[in-house]
């Protein structure tokens, strides 16, 4: 806001939504004061988030089990305009994360993330739908990303990720392997979110678009059958050549009554020249 400005009403519900969508306010309300000569004084009444949040919770899939999650979250810790995030997963899954967002300009509009992530998973394999064997799985993650949103429902950005994935057989079977790989990747994407809310939301629709290159892999990656390498050798190989990638997540809600809202979720990924 400036002072001695003019501003319509839609003008002053629009830039407060933008200060509010900053999470740095749990509470904005403003009233008009006339004056004299015909103008308004704009009060602001305002009531300020903790720059620093610790959270904690319980959390339960199939893939990755049970496990307590717990996570700080700060503002402005580092420099100002930004958010950084530490969260932790313990249990039958052990999965940590750090990530540092930081907003570029006054109006918010440009963002850079930095973003280290690291997951240990137990993977399942099988063979005609019965249990085969099982990998214990490690994966570090690097990536950042540059990100430019002109409204608060549309962002574009590009991003480079690098990726380490590591395979242990923990139970054996007839065709197995070990070893570990690695690789980048370059990408670029696009978000359009106009749900109602986040939670539970009852109309609106969510699009994320991404489109990558993956550069060439570099495995080290034993095979085994029946505990033994292969006679020949050749004839178990992972391909490492770059390819192109291309995914996309969308979802839509639409209400059919007060108590009642139709969903629709779209997930789809095509891989070029990959093998």
């Amino acid at each position: 806001f400036k002072l001695h400005n003019d501003y319509t009403a839609n003008q002053l519900g629009h830039m407060i939504r933008q200060a509010f969508g900053t999470r740095y306010y749990s509470r904005i309300v403003y009233a008009l004061q006339k004056k004299p000569n015909g103008n308004h004084k704009i009060i602001f009444d305002v009531t300020e988030n903790p720059l620093t949040f610790l959270k904690a919770g319980l959390h339960y899939s199939r893939f990755t089990g049970i496990g307590l999650i717990a996570n700080i979250t700060s503002r402005n810790l580092l420099l100002r305009n930004s958010r950084t995030i530490a969260a932790i997963n313990l249990g039958e899954s052990f999965r940590i994360r750090g990530e540092h967002l930081q907003y570029l300009g006054r109006l918010k509009k440009f963002g850079l993330t930095l973003k280290t992530q690291f997951d240990r998973f137990d993977v399942t394999t099988y063979d005609q739908s019965k249990q085969s064997g099982l990998y214990k799985q490690n994966i570090l993650e690097t990536s950042e990303k540059l990100h430019y949103s002109p409204s608060k429902n549309f962002t574009v950005g590009i991003g480079h990720r690098f990726e380490w994935v590591q395979y242990k057989p923990q139970l054996s079977s007839v065709f197995q392997f070990e070893g570990r790989n690695n690789f980048s990747t370059l990408s670029a994407y696009i978000k359009h979110n106009t749900l109602g809310r986040n939670v539970f939301p009852r109309k609106g629709i969510k699009v994320e678009l991404e489109f990558a290159r993956v550069s060439k892999q570099h495995e080290n990656i034993n095979f085994l059958i029946n505990g033994e390498p292969p006679g020949d050798p050749d004839s178990l190989k992972v391909a490492t050549s770059p390819y192109l990638r291309s995914s996309m997540n969308a979802e839509g809600y639409l209400p059919l009554g007060r108590k009642m809202t139709a969903f629709l979720t779209m997930q789809g990924g095509v891989n070029f020249n990959y093998s």
